[in-house]
Protein backbone atom coordinates (compact mmCIF):
# COMPACT_ATOMS: atom_id res chain seq x y z
CA UNK A 1 0.00 0.00 0.00
CA UNK A 2 1.07 3.80 -0.81
CA UNK A 3 2.39 5.58 2.16
CA UNK A 4 3.22 2.23 4.08
CA UNK A 5 6.90 1.43 5.20
CA UNK A 6 8.31 -2.01 6.21
CA UNK A 7 10.13 -2.31 9.29
CA UNK A 8 12.35 -5.15 9.70
CA UNK A 9 12.32 -6.09 13.29
CA UNK A 10 13.66 -9.51 15.25
CA UNK A 11 13.22 -10.81 18.96
CA UNK A 12 16.51 -10.88 20.70
CA UNK A 13 17.54 -11.30 24.41
CA UNK A 14 16.87 -7.25 24.63
CA UNK A 15 13.52 -7.22 23.23
CA UNK A 16 12.37 -7.00 19.91
CA UNK A 17 14.69 -4.53 17.88
CA UNK A 18 14.55 -3.17 13.98
CA UNK A 19 18.22 -4.58 13.06
CA UNK A 20 18.58 -1.92 10.63
CA UNK A 21 18.59 0.87 12.36
CA UNK A 22 22.69 1.50 13.17
CA UNK A 23 21.63 3.32 16.19
CA UNK A 24 20.32 -0.05 17.86
CA UNK A 25 23.72 -1.55 17.40
CA UNK A 26 25.61 1.66 18.92
CA UNK A 27 23.85 1.69 21.76
CA UNK A 28 24.59 -2.18 22.00
CA UNK A 29 28.19 -1.19 21.26
CA UNK A 30 27.94 1.59 24.18
CA UNK A 31 26.95 -0.88 27.00
CA UNK A 32 28.81 -3.26 25.70
CA UNK A 33 32.06 -1.09 26.40
CA UNK A 34 31.02 -0.15 29.85
CA UNK A 35 30.65 -3.49 30.93
CA UNK A 36 33.88 -3.89 30.11
CA UNK A 37 34.75 -0.76 31.76
CA UNK A 38 32.29 -1.54 34.93
CA UNK A 39 33.89 -5.81 35.56
CA UNK A 40 37.54 -4.79 35.21
CA UNK A 41 38.47 -6.86 32.49
CA UNK A 42 40.91 -4.20 30.88
CA UNK A 43 44.06 -4.22 32.66
CA UNK A 44 47.22 -2.22 32.12
CA UNK A 45 50.77 -4.06 33.22
CA UNK A 46 53.32 -6.25 31.98
CA UNK A 47 51.94 -9.31 30.52
CA UNK A 48 52.71 -12.42 28.14
CA UNK A 49 49.19 -12.62 25.71
CA UNK A 50 48.29 -16.35 25.13
CA UNK A 51 49.91 -15.26 21.57
CA UNK A 52 53.35 -15.12 22.83
CA UNK A 53 54.18 -11.65 22.42
CA UNK A 54 53.94 -8.94 25.28
CA UNK A 55 51.49 -6.20 25.82
CA UNK A 56 51.19 -3.83 28.71
CA UNK A 57 47.44 -4.35 28.29
CA UNK A 58 45.39 -7.02 29.04
CA UNK A 59 41.62 -7.88 27.77
CA UNK A 60 39.54 -10.72 30.42
CA UNK A 61 37.08 -11.53 27.58
CA UNK A 62 36.32 -14.44 29.33
CA UNK A 63 34.98 -12.57 32.64
CA UNK A 64 32.81 -10.72 29.87
CA UNK A 65 31.52 -13.96 28.59
CA UNK A 66 30.72 -15.23 31.91
CA UNK A 67 28.22 -12.10 33.25
CA UNK A 68 24.55 -12.18 32.05
CA UNK A 69 23.90 -8.78 30.76
CA UNK A 70 27.21 -8.31 29.19
CA UNK A 71 26.52 -11.45 27.24
CA UNK A 72 23.09 -10.47 26.44
CA UNK A 73 24.62 -7.57 24.46
CA UNK A 74 27.41 -9.61 22.36
CA UNK A 75 24.34 -11.89 21.39
CA UNK A 76 22.65 -8.86 20.53
CA UNK A 77 25.00 -7.98 18.49
CA UNK A 78 25.79 -10.99 16.50
CA UNK A 79 22.35 -11.15 15.45
CA UNK A 80 22.72 -7.60 14.35
CA UNK A 81 25.69 -8.54 12.02
CA UNK A 82 24.12 -11.69 11.05
CA UNK A 83 20.79 -10.18 9.41
CA UNK A 84 22.79 -6.74 7.65
CA UNK A 85 25.21 -9.20 5.82
CA UNK A 86 23.06 -11.77 5.26
CA UNK A 87 24.93 -14.35 6.67
CA UNK A 88 22.16 -16.78 7.46
CA UNK A 89 24.45 -19.01 9.99
CA UNK A 90 22.84 -22.59 11.04
CA UNK A 91 25.24 -23.77 13.39
CA UNK A 92 28.43 -21.63 15.25
CA UNK A 93 31.23 -22.35 16.83
CA UNK A 94 35.15 -21.48 17.78
CA UNK A 95 38.53 -22.42 19.67
CA UNK A 96 38.46 -24.19 23.04
CA UNK A 97 37.52 -22.69 26.11
CA UNK A 98 37.09 -19.68 26.36
CA UNK A 99 34.28 -18.93 23.75
CA UNK A 100 32.43 -21.89 24.67
CA UNK A 101 30.11 -19.59 26.97
CA UNK A 102 28.96 -17.28 23.77
CA UNK A 103 28.48 -20.54 21.31
CA UNK A 104 26.07 -21.96 24.15
CA UNK A 105 24.53 -18.36 24.13
CA UNK A 106 24.28 -17.79 20.73
CA UNK A 107 22.47 -21.96 20.28
CA UNK A 108 20.01 -20.47 23.02
CA UNK A 109 19.35 -16.84 21.60
CA UNK A 110 20.41 -16.55 17.67
CA UNK A 111 17.02 -17.17 14.88
CA UNK A 112 18.83 -19.38 12.24
CA UNK A 113 21.72 -21.07 15.16
CA UNK A 114 20.83 -24.72 15.70
CA UNK A 115 23.67 -26.05 16.91
CA UNK A 116 27.17 -25.79 18.64
CA UNK A 117 30.95 -26.86 18.41
CA UNK A 118 34.63 -25.78 19.61
CA UNK A 119 37.71 -26.97 18.48
CA UNK A 120 40.83 -28.31 19.95
CA UNK A 121 44.48 -27.46 19.10
CA UNK A 122 45.72 -30.83 20.73
CA UNK A 123 43.71 -34.66 20.20
CA UNK A 124 43.14 -35.47 23.66
CA UNK A 125 44.93 -39.03 25.00
CA UNK A 126 41.43 -40.79 26.01
CA UNK A 127 37.69 -41.04 25.02
CA UNK A 128 36.59 -40.63 21.18
CA UNK A 129 40.08 -38.22 20.73
CA UNK A 130 39.04 -35.67 18.68
CA UNK A 131 39.74 -32.20 17.54
CA UNK A 132 36.15 -31.42 17.28
CA UNK A 133 33.25 -31.80 19.81
CA UNK A 134 29.64 -30.95 19.04
CA UNK A 135 28.01 -30.55 15.40
CA UNK A 136 29.30 -28.90 12.30
CA UNK A 137 26.25 -27.89 10.06
CA UNK A 138 26.93 -26.35 6.42
CA UNK A 139 26.78 -22.52 7.30
CA UNK A 140 28.94 -22.38 10.46
CA UNK A 141 29.58 -18.95 12.44
CA UNK A 142 33.23 -18.92 14.06
CA UNK A 143 33.32 -16.75 16.87
CA UNK A 144 36.43 -16.00 19.52
CA UNK A 145 36.79 -13.65 22.74
CA UNK A 146 39.64 -11.70 21.48
CA UNK A 147 41.54 -11.99 17.91
CA UNK A 148 45.67 -11.06 18.36
CA UNK A 149 47.10 -13.16 15.71
CA UNK A 150 44.64 -15.30 15.00
CA UNK A 151 46.23 -18.68 15.04
CA UNK A 152 43.63 -20.44 16.86
CA UNK A 153 40.60 -19.52 14.70
CA UNK A 154 42.65 -20.02 11.85
CA UNK A 155 42.67 -23.55 13.02
CA UNK A 156 39.03 -23.52 13.57
CA UNK A 157 38.31 -23.29 9.99
CA UNK A 158 40.75 -25.27 9.20
CA UNK A 159 38.90 -27.99 10.65
CA UNK A 160 36.01 -26.84 8.80
CA UNK A 161 37.57 -26.93 5.29
CA UNK A 162 38.86 -30.32 6.34
CA UNK A 163 35.27 -31.54 5.64
CA UNK A 164 34.33 -29.36 2.72
CA UNK A 165 32.40 -26.84 4.52
CA UNK A 166 33.12 -22.90 4.61
CA UNK A 167 32.47 -20.72 7.24
CA UNK A 168 30.15 -17.73 6.39
CA UNK A 169 31.93 -14.98 8.71
CA UNK A 170 34.20 -14.76 11.70
CA UNK A 171 33.35 -12.71 14.58
CA UNK A 172 35.45 -11.69 17.51
CA UNK A 173 34.31 -9.60 20.66
CA UNK A 174 37.73 -7.65 20.79
CA UNK A 175 40.39 -7.34 17.75
CA UNK A 176 43.29 -6.48 19.32
CA UNK A 177 45.56 -6.81 16.22
CA UNK A 178 45.79 -6.06 12.58
CA UNK A 179 42.07 -4.73 11.82
CA UNK A 180 40.89 -6.61 8.44
CA UNK A 181 37.73 -6.75 6.45
CA UNK A 182 38.23 -10.79 6.09
CA UNK A 183 40.07 -13.69 7.77
CA UNK A 184 41.08 -16.27 5.58
CA UNK A 185 38.95 -14.56 2.72
CA UNK A 186 35.98 -15.32 5.10
CA UNK A 187 34.09 -11.82 6.54
CA UNK A 188 35.45 -10.59 9.55
CA UNK A 189 33.62 -8.50 11.97
CA UNK A 190 34.89 -7.54 15.14
CA UNK A 191 32.47 -5.99 17.45
CA UNK A 192 35.38 -4.02 19.34
CA UNK A 193 38.63 -3.02 18.68
CA UNK A 194 41.36 -2.49 21.71
CA UNK A 195 41.08 1.12 20.79
CA UNK A 196 37.95 1.14 21.89
CA UNK A 197 38.30 0.01 25.41
CA UNK A 198 41.93 2.22 26.63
Amino acid sequence: MAGVQLVVCVVTVSGVIDWRNKMTYLGYKKELINCFRNLGAVKKGDFTLASGQKSDIYINAKKILMERTALMYICDMIEHITLLENLHPNCVGGPATGVVPLIGALVMTHHTIRCGFYTRSLIKDHETRQLVEGTILGRPLIVEDVITTGNSVSDTIQCCREIGIEPVGVICVVNRGQLLSTFLGIPYFPLLTLGDLI
